[in-house]
């Protein structure tokens, strides 16, 4: 599991194009980076990236192979939006993933939720929403997956947090794994992607590596 090809990706809302001809190939191993304003078809592109919409038009390959059952053995997702089930605790949320996949590792879940300060015993209602994308993070980051896509991870988060997530997405990459990741803050993308895609109005305006593009 690496490279990830995306190949003339359309996504329409009736006469509206979320996701507009967008072509993309992200080499195995690197931080990839898909920077613009919200609303530019970042989160369509991630959610058609994994079936969670339909695509009007285009495919995605992985490792030249269509997404399938077994291929999310491999890929860890964090959304925008929170997922957590309020009436669970975090520590049940750990629980549920390590039934789910293969590789979780718990310890390093319980390690991660430990830096960014959260207590497991928590139900997830009680979390504020930067908190809610720490149990999320710390989750997928200890799926041990080979690839991660990761919607706006740092949302809500304080800036010390923020930092403590890119150097964990930095720290994935050395370690072998292909992680994507959107953002609206240049910043952030410039510190940790190796590679940038920047979309709005869901096409492609520019694709470089960071060092070329600075």
């Amino acid at each position: 599991m690496s490279t990830i090809q995306i190949s003339h990706l359309r996504k329409t809302y009736g006469s509206y194009a979320a996701v507009d001809d967008l072509s993309l190939e992200i080499p195995s191993g690197t931080v990839f980076g898909l920077l613009g304003p919200n609303g530019a078809g970042k989160t369509t592109t991630f959610k058609c990236m994994l079936d969670l919409a339909n695509a009007t038009a285009g495919t995605v390959l992985y490792d030249g192979k269509p997404l399938a059952p077994e291929t999310f053995e491999h890929v860890a997702y964090v959304p925008e939006r929170s997922v957590l089930y309020d009436w669970m605790s975090v520590a049940e949320h750990v629980e549920m993933n390590r039934r789910a996949y293969a590789k979780f590792d718990p310890a390093r879940a319980a390690e991660l939720l430990t830096a960014f300060s959260i207590d497991p015993r928590k139900k997830a209602r009680a979390l504020s929403k930067g908190m809610r994308t720490a149990v999320m993070v710390a989750t997928a980051f200890a799926r041990n997956a080979d690839i991660l896509i990761l919607d706006e991870p740092t949302s809500g988060l304080d800036p010390v947090n923020q930092r403590h997530v890119l150097s964990l997405i930095i720290n994935e990459a050395a370690r072998g794994c292909t992680v994507v990741f959107s953002s609206h803050q240049i910043g952030q993308v410039e510190r940790a992607a190796e590679k940038i895609a920047v979309i709005d109005k869901g096409r492609l305006v520019l694709e470089g590596a960071v060092d070329d593009l600075k």
